[in-house]
């Protein structure tokens, strides 16, 4: 018995071809926006299309609704300032941290390049601030986070009897940590410091004021 085929007709056919076209135009789009680095920026137009990586050294509100947000290339030490209006999702307040990594589009002002305008809609975080930062990036933008409340991780380590410092693996950076509860137990572990950034003006020296200290798990 012969196998038959049905063969789409030509309203099936149409359709088809709408939801493909609907695809790859969706795709086409968002490929053409091209990922700059912040340092970039002030070569570029006003109104050019960005998409932009970086970790959130600075959030605030603005009377309007909106909110600022300053992202900087921890390597390179470069800020740009995130004019974020509301979209369908919260805005960014409710959901980054200082710390984060974060990935967003938007578009260069016409004032200025290194001013970008965005919606809440279109900023995913993509690292949190405890795989983000090491004592490195602290210590080498200590005026970026300087006051700020993050969760940064590390090794700790016993400087002196009664006073610890945070490391990273290699050992090049530490920076001192102050808690209020026992720390002897977590000595040579990794772990996770919620703290606020500051600079000991006696000694001209960083410091990580804790509020909490935990191991670090596995990852």
């Amino acid at each position: 018995m012969p196998v038959r085929f049905d063969i789409p007709g030509p309203r099936m056919l149409a359709a088809a071809f709408a939801l493909m076209l609907s695809v790859v135009l969706l795709v086409s789009s968002s490929s053409k926006i091209p990922t700059v680095s912040i340092d970039q920026l002030s070569s570029l137009d006003g109104g050019s299309e960005v998409r932009l990586v970086g970790v959130v050294v600075g959030l605030s509100l603005n009377e309007g609704g909106s909110e600022d947000m300053i992202i900087a290339d921890v390597q390179q030490g470069t800020t740009v300032k995130i004019i974020c209006m509301s979209g369908t999702r919260p805005l960014p307040s409710r959901y980054i941290s200082i710390g984060d990594e974060v990935s967003l589009t938007g578009a260069t002002a016409d004032s200025s390049p290194n001013v970008v305008f965005t919606t809440s809609d279109d900023i995913v975080v993509t690292r949190g601030s405890e795989s983000t930062l090491t004592v490195g990036i602290l210590a080498s933008n200590w005026l970026l986070f300087e006051g700020d409340s993050f969760t940064v991780g590390g090794v700790l380590i016993e400087r002196d009897r009664g006073s610890f410092a945070l490391s990273d693996l290699d050992g090049l950076h530490t920076i001192r940590v102050v808690f209020a509860g026992e720390l002897s137990g977590y000595i040579g572990k990794s772990v996770l410091v919620t703290a606020q950034l500051r600079l000991d003006s006696a000694t001209m020296a960083l410091v990580l004021s804790a509020s909490s200290v935990v191991p670090r798990l596995a990852q």
